[in-house]
């Protein structure tokens, strides 16, 4: 869950802060919830900081006689529609994405200069063991050559 989720308040949360019973208050987010600005947050579904006073303000409303299409009317028409929630809870998860994708790239542009290194590292290993092999067969020759010559020594007559 990001920090902006931090402000924002469950159905539960909400209520208290209302001064309204929790039948009421649940009658009317279950008819006007659309208009509240709901969003998920994973599995958790909240709303604006403010959504416990735009509660009041639609149970006012009714107790002023509104009916609720009026009301429904009213809060559309103040753009306080889903549509913005959902316009911004999908730009946050595409920066979460965006975020992720360049985490995940800076992490395979290190294992990239990891295995750079390493191939390189084998490189020089490569042709240090290449020098070495060269010269181990320069000693198994000259120890050839000089067992031969040891071996003249040791038995002239042949």
């Amino acid at each position: 869950m990001n920090n902006n989720a931090d402000k924002w308040l469950t159905l539960a949360e909400a209520i208290p802060q209302s001064t309204l019973s929790e039948p009421e208050a649940r009658r009317i987010v279950k008819r006007f919830g659309k208009f509240l600005g709901p969003r998920n947050f994973g599995d958790i579904i909240k709303y604006p900081p403010d959504v416990a006073e735009a509660i009041v303000r639609i149970s006012h409303l009714h107790g002023q006689g509104w009916s609720t299409e009026d009301i429904m009317e009213t809060l559309a028409r103040k753009d306080y529609q889903p549509e913005d929630s959902l316009n911004e809870q999908l730009r946050e998860e595409v920066n979460q994405l965006l975020n992720r994708q360049d985490q995940a790239c800076r992490l395979m542009q290190s294992a990239f200069d990891l295995v750079q290194d390493m191939m390189a590292d084998m490189t020089v290993l490569t042709a240090k063991l290449a020098e070495t092999e060269a010269k181990a067969n320069g000693l198994r020759k000259e120890n050839q050559s000089l067992q031969a010559k040891l071996a003249q020594h040791n038995h002239p007559e042949e």
